[in-house]
């Protein structure tokens, strides 16, 4: 659904819809949120055709996921001063933000396969910023954080690289910090193994 002429479709489908030009078969409501969230997120779309496809979906619709969606379009388009914001609002020890809403800013700003150039820049901050999260901030907090915004699965040298480091620093009484790393080095030898040996049988 992230390809633009897939969201192009559905778009479409949407604007159709709602012009009572299509009767075969109509989106559900969860359908449609999901369609203008991958809209929101994709650079290929200006911000009129977004704030437009924004404005059919949400007609009328007052419901609490209905405005969590709001909150999600607006937080998840591709601007690097928004990336900015969201990273210090997120990062922000002294924060007072419900944890829901700090797990929504997360799932917004990792946009990894429509944004990877705006979030690249925060893999080095990421593994910088990790240990003093793990060491000044509650376990909700630390789990959603590691988990929502790590780069493990670029698979790189420099992630390897990184989460061994980061392991041999790890406070060992802290058993699911240390675990969670272990699984992000298995992961990306994983799938470096893969990729080897997908280049080898190409």
């Amino acid at each position: 659904m992230m390809h633009k002429s897939h969201l192009e479709l559905m778009s479409k489908w949407i604007h159709e819809e709602a012009e009572n030009k299509k009767d075969n078969f109509v989106l559900t409501k969860q359908q449609k949120y999901s369609v203008v969230k991958t809209y929101h997120a994709c650079p290929d779309f200006s911000k009129e055709q977004k704030d437009a496809l924004k404005a059919i979906v949400m007609k009328d619709d007052n419901s609490d996921e209905g405005l969590q969606c709001v909150k999600y379009c607006d937080m998840v388009l591709p601007d690097a001063d928004l990336k900015a914001k969201l990273w210090a609002e997120i990062t922000d020890p002294k924060t007072t933000e419900p944890q829901k809403d700090l797990k929504l800013k997360m799932m917004c700003f990792f946009q990894r396969k429509q944004q990877l150039d705006l979030i690249q820049p925060y893999f080095e901050k990421y593994y910088n910023t990790l240990l003093e999260v793990a060491n000044g901030r509650d376990r909700e907090f630390i789990e959603i954080f590691m988990n929502f915004m790590s780069p493990a699965a670029m698979a790189r040298d420099e992630d390897l690289k990184q989460f061994k480091a980061i392991q041999e620093k790890a406070n060992k009484e802290q058993e699911f910090f240390c675990l969670f790393l272990t699984k992000q080095v298995e992961l990306i030898e994983v799938s470096k193994r893969a990729k080897e040996l997908c280049a080898k049988f190409k």
